[in-house]
């Protein structure tokens, strides 16, 4: 029999939906916002709770010298982030990195954590924007094609001074590869400091969300929002209007229709040059 092909442009979004005081909502329908691909406004095909869905989760924790001395306290904290957050069907992913990747493993247990993430390096410079394209592709290298959520959580200070690539390079793979990323941060948040804006570029345009803490509490804290934005997620499913098999970057908005809502995702996405949807 002969073989027919065509486009068909199915594009996956992670979307997180809260009220005005960052409370998830638990009943988000189609109905209640507007989605426009390209500026185009397009029809919602499914929206589920992506708590229903297996999660692919990479923790990316950063030894150089100017994060060195919170490793103690990074290393506990993913600890306890992880065992309240994964389940039987979920895949862990643990790089840690400073001039280059020091570790880098597919953790079986969240339970098993503190054993893989003993210190594997003594600082140096900062490879931040090459760890995370590793720990994007490596975190979704074995999906099969079967629907996941995904996201990064990474431990770091923002400050890049060893990469081969660039802070472009690293969002552009992330969002090929459909993860969110979530950064945290230990400083004072009475300073900027110059990795504090790499760090909200590579939130905001991946979906995620990043966090500056100064002690103990605050670090609970954004671990708990994490875990919570995580498990009260939603997955979108829809068909991109026009799509043509360009590889190009296509721009997506969210537009909530009750004043109360507030939604974010990913900037958009890059649809595959070929698709093949059939046979």
């Amino acid at each position: 029999m002969p073989v027919f092909r065509r486009t068909v442009g199915e594009v996956h979004l992670t979307l997180v939906a809260t009220d005005k005081h960052g409370r998830p909502i638990a009943d988000l329908h189609p109905i209640d916002f507007v989605l426009t691909d390209q500026g185009q406004r397009v029809s919602i095909v499914q929206v589920q709770h992506a708590a229903d869905l297996p999660l692919n989760l990479g923790v990316v924790v950063d030894l150089s010298d100017s994060t060195h001395k919170n490793w103690q306290k990074t290393q506990a904290a993913a600890a306890r982030l992880l065992g309240s957050l994964m389940r039987n069907n979920d895949r862990l992913f643990v790089l840690a990195f400073d001039t280059q990747i020091e570790l880098q493993r597919e953790v079986d247990s969240p339970a098993r954590l503190s054993e893989v993430l003993l210190e594997p390096g003594h600082g140096g410079q900062t490879a931040l924007y090459d760890a995370i394209i590793a720990a994007s592709q490596g975190s979704t290298e074995r999906d099969c094609g079967q629907p996941r959520r995904s996201a990064l959580i990474v431990f770091s200070d923002g400050e890049d001074n060893h990469s081969t690539h660039n802070l472009y390079d690293a969002i552009a793979v992330a969002q090929r590869e459909e993860l969110a990323i979530y950064t945290i941060a230990i400083h004072s948040r009475h300073w900027k400091y110059p990795g504090d804006e790499a760090l909200r570029l590579l939130t905001t345009q991946s979906g995620g969300r990043d966090f500056i803490v100064s002690n103990d509490q605050e670090l609970e804290r954004a671990i708990a929002e994490v875990a919570d934005e995580l498990r009260n997620s939603y997955a979108i499913f829809y068909h991109a209007p026009n799509s043509l098999p360009n590889g190009r970057f296509r721009t997506i908005h969210l537009q909530p229709l009750n004043g109360s809502l507030r939604l974010r995702s990913r900037a958009g996405y890059y649809l595959p040059a070929e698709q093949e949807a059939g046979k």
